[in-house]
């Protein structure tokens, strides 16, 4: 089992997050439009398509959100965690478990790598969730949307959880990392190699990936082409209603015509 567990460990990871953001998109994206991730937040109101007046409550919710859900984590696997450890609460290692919550970086990754793994990551992120719900585009269809986005962490997460876990999301590393720094294993949590990583790599990487897509595709197709298709439909729905007058309009004048004649036989008949 332990084996299979081993073999399997990354590429169920990677499901496993995919999985948790469809169900979390399905379940709130038309309570709150699936604002599911600080980074991606903030990145959509530097781009004004999120109120500004918005994103601190947004945040908030965001960050007790996911370390509620930590709690929750720890309750439902604490005997599971005394089993396999004992008291002991080591953050990597042999005998680590803080990784069940959050994310460290592996011990031969530079933080300059790290960084550039999470900006890059992100970016990517960003960009194709843009892509995805971009109206002009691909019109992707709004229940397809959670699928959508949730393939894309899967791909992610694979892609990029070698350096430091694939964070790519701060509410997801930086709640996390307080309980477990509360919940008993210490401050190192919060270490200069781990602390802030997957806190400030997502979001400069969401506003990258966020302006590069704006900048490249939203803001650089062929000038009216999204007016010329308003414009030729509302000139078809024009033009569908003038030939339903004008058929009306034949149909009064050769209902009129048919009485004219039907009169004149009658007055006709009536002198003779």
């Amino acid at each position: 089992m332990g084996k299979f567990h081993a073999n399997l460990d990354h590429v169920g990871v990677s499901f496993v997050w995919g999985l948790a953001v469809f169900v979390g998109l399905f379940a709130s994206i038309k309570g709150s439009g699936g604002h599911i991730n600080p980074a991606v937040t903030i990145a959509l109101a530097t781009l004004n398509k999120f109120p500004w007046r918005k994103v601190p409550h947004y945040l908030i919710s965001q960050y007790l959100g996911a370390f509620a859900a930590s709690g929750l984590l720890y309750l439902l696997y604490h005997d599971a965690i005394v089993m396999k450890v004992g008291d002991v609460r080591e953050l990597t290692g042999a005998n680590g478990t803080a990784d069940i919550w959050t994310t460290f970086l592996q011990p031969w990754v530079s933080v300059e790598t790290a960084m550039f793994d999470q900006i890059l990551g992100t970016a990517i992120l960003m960009f194709t969730v843009l892509a995805i719900v971009d109206p002009n585009n691909l019109k992707v269809p709004e229940p397809l949307v959670p699928l959508y986005a949730g393939l894309l962490v899967t791909s992610l997460v694979f892609g990029f959880a070698y350096n430091c876990m694939a964070p790519l999301n701060p509410a997801r590393d930086l709640g996390p990392r307080v309980f477990v720094a509360i919940a008993g294993w210490g401050s190192e949590a919060f270490s200069s190699r781990n602390g802030w990583i997957g806190i400030l790599g997502p979001h400069l990487g969401a506003i990258l990936g966020g302006w590069v897509y704006y900048l490249s595709l939203e803001n650089n197709r062929p000038a009216g082409e999204q007016p010329q298709r308003e414009a030729s439909a509302k000139i078809s729905a024009v033009t569908d209603t003038i030939n339903k007058l004008d058929n009306l309009f034949f149909f009064l004048i050769s209902t009129q015509s048919y009485q004219g004649i039907k009169l004149v036989v009658l007055h006709h008949d009536w002198v003779k």
